[in-house]
């Protein structure tokens, strides 16, 4: 139980320092040209999952992933439903390279945070070629830590895989947006 704890411990600080690392990194360069970005529009988005995870038995994450592969695809459609408003049609295609959902025992004891990751693939439709990724896409929600603040998580439902989702296609857009 302990060593479980440790190695739960060890993964929740390895994806906070990935966190903060992002966070302190100068921002890249967009990987399509404006002009390229304004010529389309997002027909839709699809969620494709790079990583093995089969021994991850835990029901909360088998159930969120399931929830996010259906909502990450809606909430990126979603947030590029108006604009661009071009008029070649392009697929979002998100390749989930990680995907951490906190345990109760987790929050309480050393505090972390949900998080997805994943590259998005921009493939024009009409000749399937790819046009850029955008890589590293980052959507999480942080809960407070502790027992006071798992209480109060427990008592105010989150709808953690809602704003997991959100944050990413926020993500997105503001690494679309850029110049």
């Amino acid at each position: 139980m302990i060593r479980r704890a440790f190695v739960l411990a060890a993964a929740s600080l390895t994806f906070v320092g990935l966190n903060l690392a992002g966070c302190a990194s100068a921002p890249t360069p967009n990987p399509i040209a404006s002009t390229a970005r304004d010529s389309f529009y997002v027909k839709d988005a699809t969620v494709d999952w790079q990583f093995d995870d089969k021994t991850n038995t835990d029901q909360a994450y088998l159930d969120g992933k399931a929830d996010l592969t259906k909502r990450l695809a809606a909430a990126v459609a979603d947030t590029f439903k108006a604009s661009p408003a071009g008029s070649e049609p392009v697929r979002f295609v998100i390749t989930v390279k990680s995907y951490f959902r906190l345990s109760g025992a987790q929050q309480i004891l050393i505090g972390g945070a949900d998080n997805v990751i994943a590259d998005v693939h921009v493939v024009n439709l009409n000749d399937g070629k790819e046009i850029g990724v955008y890589s590293n896409i980052r959507g999480s929600r942080t809960p407070p830590a502790g027992l006071l603040g798992a209480a109060i998580s427990a008592a105010s439902h989150d709808d953690v895989v809602g704003i997991v989702s959100s944050s990413f296609a926020k993500d997105l857009r503001k690494h679309f947006d850029e110049q």
